[in-house]
């Protein structure tokens, strides 16, 4: 059920991403298009590592403003007939951008356009970044923009701060696989923490909620490394050395007439 929001730009290194585009479950450029993709860059043989786009390159140069094609052509490192660029050349998903005061919240994707116009406009003044990033959050309910502020806080190393973002976004998400990742960031905090017994119970909470959920098997999965089940009994098999003489050991097969 998965597709990509409208204008997306998907692209995924593979040596022969392009090699066929009229297939939805064949390589890569074909699947990425099927699923909604507006733009992707593909390659239809073996160009090697050291010939293919520069990602980086080809990231910085959109947001900067530059058109699908500019960017692709800055970002790769040689001409050849084996890189090509599939969807519109003048297509320019950063070539406007608000400031963040304008964002409203009918538009696709406005949480993470926002998100970016916060660093552009506030990016060397942490706190007034974090009032209007986290206002913003309150003002809509917006579940990314906490999750957000989270990451934000575990990177600083401030886990506090973190979990209760965390824990604002798990309220705010409407769809449970957005809600069981927020107790999943919760987890990893508390192993990560040394608090192995908060982890199992929070997980130990969430599993028959989630349960349902592709999503959910992570819980399961992380239940067996963190606190796993018990072995099945050993079956111990009698050897010669504990039959009694002159009786047959009862597991031993019977020969065949």
């Amino acid at each position: 059920a998965f597709s990509f929001n409208k204008g997306a730009v998907a692209v995924h290194l593979h040596s022969f991403s392009a090699m066929q585009l009229r297939q939805s479950k064949k390589y890569w450029c074909g699947p990425l298009l099927e699923k909604g993709a507006a733009a992707t860059l593909g390659n239809v043989y073996e160009p090697f590592l050291q010939m293919t786009h520069n990602f980086d390159i080809f990231h910085e140069r959109l947001l900067g403003g530059y058109s699908l094609i500019e960017a692709a052509t800055m970002a790769i490192p040689v001409v050849s007939w084996q890189a090509v660029v599939l969807g519109d050349p003048l297509y320019r998903p950063y070539a406007t951008l608000s400031t963040f005061a304008d964002f409203k919240t009918g538009q696709d994707g406005w949480e993470f356009r926002a998100h970016r116009q916060a660093y552009i406009e506030w990016g060397n003044l942490e706190e007034t970044r974090i009032t209007k990033l986290r206002s913003a959050a309150a003002r809509h309910k917006n579940g990314p923009l906490y999750e957000a502020l989270g990451l934000f806080f575990r990177q600083q190393e401030k886990p506090d701060q973190a979990a209760a973002f965390f824990t604002s976004a798990s309220k705010t998400y409407q769809a449970p696989a957005d809600q069981l990742r927020q107790h999943l960031h919760l987890v990893d905090m508390a192993r990560e923490a040394g608090r192995k017994q908060e982890a199992i119970a929070r997980l130990r909470t969430i599993k028959d909620q989630y349960a349902k959920l592709p999503e959910g098997k992570a819980v399961t999965g992380l239940l067996n490394i963190l606190d796993p089940p018990a072995p099945p009994p050993a079956t111990i098999k009698p050897t010669d050395k504990n039959t009694p003489k002159g009786k047959k050991d009862p597991s031993s097969p019977k020969k065949k007439p």
